[in-house]
């Protein structure tokens, strides 16, 4: 704030965000099913690489009870609860690379499965 006062840095936009719940309740509206989320911690807190300072940070600091809130991951593992519906029929193509070659193509018809009957 004080170097968007003295115009040092360009004003920015209100941030907003969403917070675990608010994700954990988006995904359960669109049909997903919530398996794990890191509930009472996050999984890194300095996101930058430096040799000992980072690894310190993100395996040992970010476990501790005041460092745990102050993470910048959140990680949510979810899956859809039902199997899309199909509201086409399906449909394959099938491309034979060949040239001028009409008894290769004939016998190249005849051995593709007949993918129907395993549909119903």
């Amino acid at each position: 704030m004080l170097g968007q006062k003295l115009g040092w840095v360009l004003e920015q936009p209100a941030s907003n965000w969403l917070t675990r719940y608010d994700l954990i309740n988006l995904l359960e509206l669109e049909g997903f099913e919530v398996l794990s989320s890191s509930s009472s911690s996050s999984e890194q807190l300095f996101p930058f690489e430096l040799p000992f300072i980072s690894r310190f940070c993100n395996q040992f600091l970010v476990r501790l009870p005041f460092f745990r809130h102050l993470g910048v991951s959140l990680f949510i593992v979810a899956r859809p609860l039902l199997p899309p519906l199909l509201l086409v029929d399906l449909r394959t193509s099938v491309v034979l690379p060949v040239c001028n070659e009409s008894g290769y193509i004939k016998l190249a018809l005849g051995r593709i499965p007949d993918w129907e009957a395993g549909l119903s």
